[in-house]
Formats: C-alpha cells, structure tokens, sequence
C-alpha cells in the first residue's frame, strides 16, 4: 500500500471522527488541498501543511505518521512506535541526543553551516602531515586509503 493512501485513509477517519467539514481547514490549510490529501492524489506535502492539517484535526502530526505507517504496513502504531523507540536508542548512542541538539541553536537561532563538504578535522590532519613530509597527492591517497580528489581537496584547504 501507498504511504500516501494510508495517511489519506487516516486522515478521513480523523476528519470523520472529530466531525470536521473540509471548509473547517480553511484558516490553517488550502481546503483543496486537504481534499487531495484525503484522495491520496498528491505523492508528497511540506512538513507546514501537515502541521496545519494536524492542528485542525487536534493531534500531533507525528501521530498521524504513524498511524498511517503502522495500519499501512498491516501492523499496528504500536509496531512503529517500538521501532521509532529502537531508531532512537541507536541515534542516541552516535550522541543524537538533547545536548546535541542545543549546540546546533545559538540565541534561539539554528547555527548557519557553510556550504559544500564539511571538513573533517583528523583526515585533513593526516593529509598535511603526509604533505609536510613531502610526499604527493597520490602517496597520500594511498597511504591514507582515501580517494586521491578527497586528498586533493584537503590538500589545498592549507595553501599551495
């Protein structure tokens, strides 16, 4: 079954159930376009219209997620929330965790990155200790067990 069929059987029943008319939406979402949620006519929706389809209907967005997910794949939402608890014990373990998540954020404001590649610190050390003893991009690259562009990129981050 279509995800998108699934969330649209969801959010008919919750409609449904709340005693919602698709013109309620009107202050939170386009009507037209929660009557082509509820088709299973659109393949993809921005994370703002599903919030504003959530907060007509009273529940949380995620919990529609699931339920969609959970009933889709002939299970159950309890299914998907064990698995979510599993997905987070494990992201927890690579420190996706609450303090994590704080450093991303200064002053309430999400910390702009550059573009492009971010640098990793220790291959871009071992590259120039390799290029201060004298060897060449493709010795490095060996040595290292590196593509020789990824060298290359390194290479020139300290000049030359």
């Amino acid at each position: 079954m279509r995800t998108i069929d699934s969330l649209a059987a969801v959010l008919r029943l919750v409609r449904d159930a709340r005693g919602l008319r698709i013109e309620d939406f009107a202050g939170s979402v386009e009507p037209r376009h929660v009557q082509s949620l509820e088709a299973g006519r659109l393949t993809t929706t921005s994370l703002a219209s599903l919030e504003g389809v959530a907060k007509v209907l009273g529940v949380n967005p995620i919990s529609l997620l699931v339920l969609s997910s959970g009933f889709g794949a002939d299970g159950s939402p309890a299914d998907v929330l064990k698995e979510i608890q599993h997905d987070i014990k494990a992201l927890d373990a690579l420190k996706v965790d609450a303090e994590s998540f704080k450093r991303q954020f200064q002053e309430g404001q999400l910390v702009s990155r550059p573009a492009g590649v971010q640098v990793n610190q220790e291959k871009l050390a071992a590259v120039l200790v390799c290029k201060d003893q004298g060897m060449s991009i493709s010795e490095t690259a060996k040595k290292l067990g590196m593509p020789a562009t990824t060298v290359r990129r390194y290479w020139l981050k300290n000049g030359s």
